[in-house]
């Protein structure tokens, strides 16, 4: 579709197509259209390929950003799609003003597909007229180009009659949402909110009547294990087990020796002001504190 031109194709399982006739587009016989196929009066499109195997960009990403001299907001892309058998990836991107006018004359279930990046043919010698551009079908990327002014004497078909459509890469209409769904939402909101509000309240008003009880529940024996590793010799901890009821911490040793040059290693700490009660026994070293009551 150009703006003075609507051709009207068949497609045949193969994907190949028929030209049926030609007529200018109008909202009535737009409007029963339910594959699009726009030129590139419309559209604008790049191919690029990425040598990060592992690159897989949102649906929402404009890859050729930096092509486009409009903003995000004023733009309408199709997802970033990636041809598996050309490892290249494509995105079209178009006006919102100059897609509108076209959705304008089509119905809701009309799908909008950008025409140089979903026609193939069956070889990368044929070109086309799309809009006042000439494009060109390459194996190579798997999508189409504009063909240089430099091989104007190639023959250009005028029509689509005898490519291929491939239905991969296509605008999606944003959606607005209808005044019943508006107001749902709406409801919906106030109802959470108030409820959270209401919830938030009562347990702000039961907190300051009945205070929670605080239980100490501190593992004391965590900041003696930290004074004593640096006592500890690579590979001669077998485990380490925490009792918060009794306050100790037994470490177990992979032999009664690495027990005793613990104990002779901390000996000196032993001598601090409320250092923790030390038993042995064989290969466990048992370190208790007192627990507050």
């Amino acid at each position: 579709m150009s703006p003075k031109i609507l051709e009207v194709y068949s497609v045949q399982r193969s994907g190949k197509l028929s030209l049926l006739n030609v007529q200018e587009p109008t909202p009535k016989n737009s409007s029963k259209i339910r594959h699009l196929l726009i030129s590139s009066d419309y559209s604008n499109w790049d191919t690029t390929q990425i040598e990060n195997v592992a690159y897989k960009p949102n649906h929402d990403s404009n890859i050729f950003g930096s092509k486009s001299l409009l903003r995000n907001e004023h733009v309408v892309l199709t997802e970033p799609f990636y041809n598996l058998n050309t490892q290249y990836w494509a995105q079209a991107w178009t006006p919102k003003d100059s897609l509108n006018s076209v959705w304008k004359l089509t119905s809701k279930k009309t799908v909008v597909f950008p025409e140089a990046l979903n026609i193939s043919a069956s070889d990368d010698n044929k070109c086309w007229q799309s809009g006042p551009l000439h494009l060109k079908y390459s194996k190579e990327t798997g999508f189409s180009s504009i063909l240089p002014e430099t091989m104007g004497d190639q023959e250009v078909s005028k029509t689509l009659e005898g490519f291929f459509f491939s239905p991969n890469v296509k605008f999606e209409r944003r959606r607005s949402k209808n005044s019943f769904s508006v107001a749902l939402s709406s409801i919906t909101f106030l109802a959470c909110a108030t409820f959270v509000w209401n919830y938030s309240l009562q347990e702000t008003v039961n907190a300051w009547l009945k205070p929670p009880i605080i239980y100490e529940n501190q593992l004391k024996t965590i900041s003696i294990f930290r004074d004593y590793q640096n006592h500890i010799s690579d590979g001669s901890l077998s485990s380490v087990e925490f009792d918060q009821r009794k306050g100790s911490m037994t470490l177990i040793f992979v032999s009664g020796a690495e027990a005793k040059s613990f104990r002779n290693k901390i000996m000196q700490l032993q001598n601090r002001k409320g250092a923790p009660k030390l038993q042995i026994n064989k290969d466990t070293v048992i370190l208790t504190v007192e627990v507050p009551k």
